[in-house]
This record gives structure tokens, sequence and C-alpha cells, in this order.
């Protein structure tokens, strides 16, 4: 994140990836930092279709913060 001041709405996730199953295939975990939900996914279409729909809920509204530079 660049220096300086920040606001807006915002929401953090943690992205875990790794190799599972019998041969092998990749996957991807979410966590949401603030409410520890996670949620995983079997493909790369499902996580960015996620990421899509979640663009449009109401996100935490943040105070003025200030960065160190």
């Amino acid at each position: 994140m660049r220096a300086g001041k920040q606001t807006g709405q915002y929401d953090s996730y943690l992205l875990r990836i790794w190799r599972g199953g019998q041969e092998g295939e990749w996957r991807w975990m979410l966590q949401n930092i603030r409410t520890g939900e996670q949620r995983g996914f079997r493909d790369m279409d499902a996580l960015v279709q996620f990421l899509t729909s979640i663009q449009s809920e109401p996100q935490v509204t943040l105070p003025d913060l200030t960065f160190p530079e």
C-alpha cells in the first residue's frame, strides 16, 4: 500500500493456494481478515466469480487513516 492518507471502503482477504486431491489439482481459499470467514474454491473460475460478486457488497467504512511514508 502506498504511503499517505487512505479513506473509503475496503475488506482484506488472505489468499491460500495449494495442490490437493488425488491428482494434485490447485485449490484456493480466501479468508476474510475482519470476520474470519473462510471460503474454498476448486477452480480459478469460481474464485474470480466470488471476487467479482463481493465488489457489489457493502464494505467496512474506514476512518481517515494516515500511513507512514
